[in-house]
């Protein structure tokens, strides 16, 4: 196709160097163009950058309704944010066993590195050292970790109704208990929801955690 040619170019002069090249909708693909994908480049390296599924479907519809379309949020209804995040492309977009079925089946799972969308903020010299490792890549130096401390598109801050957020749990709560047995233990928020919400021990508000805060230390008990 005409992108893979383009990126053909992009990379020819990389010489020994490590290359590849990010886009969300690759986690979209399906099993043919993966395994088109895979065809071409059969040892490729796969990462994949899981967000809390609630905070990432708000923040598309965020992107979309808000930022994209030019609209104050104010003047959206929360029905017109439910239906947006109803949408296939939205709901594909949180589909992370999805995501780890179609990519691992195609080049292992030793192959597919999961990382933490949460760590970018809270252990950004973790999350790329570990990267790093899982390349082959050489360890960076103060210069390559330099950057680490600055944000980058902060967003317009839109705070997430209740409403949306209570549907949003209730949609990912099984995915999220099966993606806590396929992986183990993650980081930072994603953990707070597989305990608190998935594995449905205590309802949230009544161990006193606000919605999207910080459990206290007994419920990972």
């Amino acid at each position: 196709s005409s992108d893979v040619c383009s990126s053909d170019l992009n990379f020819r002069d990389a010489g020994d160097r490590i290359i590849g090249e990010i886009t969300p909708g690759y986690s979209m693909l399906g099993p043919d163009r993966i395994a088109y994908i895979r065809g071409l480049v059969p040892d490729l390296k796969v990462l994949l950058l899981l967000r809390d599924p609630v905070e990432r479907a708000w923040s598309q519809a965020v992107m979309n309704l808000v930022e994209i379309a030019g609209r104050p949020a104010e003047d959206i209804e929360v029905s017109m944010f439910l239906d947006h995040l109803a949408e296939p492309r939205v709901r594909g977009r949180g589909d992370y066993l999805g995501m780890l079925d179609r990519w691992e089946g195609a080049f292992g799972r030793t192959n597919v590195h999961v990382g933490f969308f949460e760590d970018v903020a809270e252990r950004p010299v973790e999350l790329l050292s570990g990267i790093l490792r899982f390349l082959g890549a050489p360890e960076g130096d103060e210069a390559f970790y330099a950057p680490v401390g600055r944000r980058v598109r902060p967003g317009v801050g839109t705070p997430m109704p209740d409403a949306v957020r209570a549907v949003l749990i209730e949609r990912y709560a099984e995915d999220l208990r099966r993606l806590h047995q396929r992986l183990g233990q993650p980081a930072g928020q994603l953990a707070i929801l597989i305990v608190l919400l998935v594995a449905r021990q205590v309802p949230l508000l009544e161990v006193g955690v606000e919605l999207g805060g910080a459990p206290p230390a007994a419920a990972f008990k």
